[in-house]
């Protein structure tokens, strides 16, 4: 059985890009999501919290679902601490802004702490962590070209992941990449 984690991208009240699903994208899984009381970004503070909460979950075979800024979340609690997931599974993400982004970031990043966050800087983890977790990065409407840098840069160093150029797909909980791509992930791997 696998067990859905899913990080929010938004405040609870904020409902603008809907929100993390409340049922898992297969029927029989668990489904799970991470509770923050306020928009985050998040830094290695706010991770070790998310991480004390992924921590409080039974089972193992944690799937581990961002979408836009819990996406980037997403990939770096992956690396923090990759024996705690099977899989990583990132829509829409800012991964390749290279300068710190303008959303509501300056209360958890500077530039320099937001450099090291960056995949870019992170290339030898990620090689790593691609050995034992399953990395599924899709870039959809607002940050596909992203999505399509971050490719690159895996495809340079032959880290392999799962891939999809979707810039169809509007920047939403519910744009149907959840219903797409956990669920493929989860049917493959979990029959």
């Amino acid at each position: 059985m696998a067990t859905e984690i899913y990080l929010p991208a938004s405040a609870p009240s904020n409902t603008r890009y809907g929100q993390a699903p409340q049922k898992p994208a297969v029927q029989g899984h668990a489904c799970y999501s991470v509770a923050f009381e306020d928009e985050v970004w998040y830094n290695s503070e706010v991770r070790v919290e998310a991480r004390r909460q992924i921590k409080q979950i039974p089972g193992s075979g944690h799937i581990l679902v961002g979408f836009s800024k819990s996406g980037s979340g997403a990939l770096n609690m992956a690396l923090d601490d990759p024996t705690l997931y099977k899989a990583v599974v990132i829509f829409d993400s800012p991964l390749c802004h290279n300068d710190l982004p303008p959303w509501n970031t300056t209360a958890f990043y500077d530039q320099a702490s937001w450099e090291e966050d960056l995949p870019l800087n992170r290339m030898d983890d990620i090689a790593a962590l691609a050995k034992t977790v399953q990395i599924i990065h899709i870039g959809g409407h607002a940050f596909c070209k992203d999505h399509q840098a971050f490719d690159r840069m895996l495809s340079e160093r032959q880290i392999p992941a799962l891939f999809a150029s979707r810039p169809d797909l509007d920047h939403h909980w519910d744009s149907g990449w959840v219903a797409e791509y956990v669920r493929q992930y989860i049917e493959l791997e979990f029959p």
